[in-house]
């Protein structure tokens, strides 16, 4: 339950579970939006003060809109890659993990965060100094290369 100021949450629930997630009830001091799709992630993320999310491809947009993040990595996938992406956001500085196994941390870690701009812009910063926006020129510039 949270028990800071008033704030909004825009849960990106993934249409399977929109119907289910939109007959819960907020609480009065939570406005939480709930949307099936977003096909501008960049724009979701950057909109937003803090990211709460798994730990796949979408770190490299984490990274591209500068946003603070706590990562829920998943033990799913291709041999732990959410668990190692995540340690790479939290090493630099960018984001704060939550073990799956340990979700009931998830709230106190959120609400901290959100209590501290200055560590959210911070974060911020370090998520932006990983950024590699020309990361795909960057790769096709070295296969043209290799390729002449």
């Amino acid at each position: 339950s949270w028990s800071g100021g008033p704030v909004s949450i825009v849960h990106l629930t993934g249409e399977s579970h929109l119907t289910e997630l939109a007959a819960m009830e907020s609480r009065d001091e939570v406005d939480w939006v709930r949307i099936g799709f977003e096909d501008r992630m960049d724009l979701f993320y950057a909109a937003s003060n803090l990211v709460v999310a798994r730990a796949g491809g979408a770190v490299a947009e984490l990274t591209a809109t500068a946003s603070p993040s706590v990562l829920v990595p998943g033990h799913f996938g291709s041999g732990g890659h959410q668990e190692r992406n995540a340690l790479a956001l939290k090493r630099a500085g960018a984001a704060e993990i939550v073990p799956q196994g340990e979700i009931g941390r998830l709230a106190d870690t959120v609400a901290l965060l959100l209590s501290d701009r200055s560590r959210r812009l911070a974060m911020s910063e370090a998520a932006s100094d990983l950024s590699r926006p020309d990361a795909a020129r960057t790769i096709a510039r070295a296969m043209i290369e290799a390729a002449a």
